[in-house]
């Protein structure tokens, strides 16, 4: 099968969803009927958020986030390798390292901070291979943290702005208090690189 087929039908003679397993490319704003069963999807995107509808019940559909764009679990891995097999390079990089960097390795950053830091050994599997340069993978884990602040901020404002509920004004002053929110987080992401 191409990846990118569409994973469900054309819909009147357009194709609906360009999908890969786990990432759409392309999405049209048209009702379409699944090929098997002739059931009626219909497909509203909103903006970075997705959510589909199903005109059924019974059926759970995965919601998409944006912020789920911005990781990158294979660094996150080879940094907690390079920190369990150099615990030295963990103190280098104490203050700027914390759990937000590590989405996907949460549980595994969590024990890894508490062997570290009670002066006994780390391990982490052994498939993990460390990084070459922690400090630039910790930089770029930083970096993607900063971006899942941003990707979720854009999703308020696009449930608000295509909530008709909500007024424009009302968006207006949930924009600027997203801003100042990402801008407060950035600041005290900051101000621990600087301690």
């Amino acid at each position: 099968m191409d990846p990118l087929s569409p994973i469900f039908s054309k819909g009147y003679g357009r194709v609906v969803a360009l999908c890969t397993l786990h990432k759409i490319h392309e999405i049209h704003r048209v009702p379409f009927r699944l090929a098997a069963t002739g059931r009626l999807l219909h497909f509203s995107c909103r903006s970075s958020s997705l959510y589909v509808s199903m005109l059924w019940p019974g059926v759970a559909m995965q919601t998409y986030h944006l912020a789920d764009e911005f990781t990158d679990p294979s660094g996150e891995q080879a940094l907690l390798a390079s920190l369990a097999v150099a615990p030295a390079r963990y103190w280098e990089l104490e203050d700027t390292l914390h759990a937000d960097l590590f989405p996907t390795e949460t549980a595994t950053w969590q024990a890894l901070t508490i062997a570290l830091e009670a002066g006994h050994a780390a391990a982490v599997p052994a498939a993990w291979r460390p990084a070459p340069d922690p400090p630039a993978t910790a930089q770029r884990l930083h970096d993607l943290h900063q971006r899942r602040l941003l990707a979720t901020a854009q999703e308020r404002l696009a449930q608000a702005l295509f909530d008709e509920t909500v007024p424009a004004s009302a968006i207006a002053t949930l924009l600027e208090a997203e801003a100042l929110r990402v801008q407060a987080a950035l600041r005290d992401i900051t101000a621990g690189h600087l301690q």
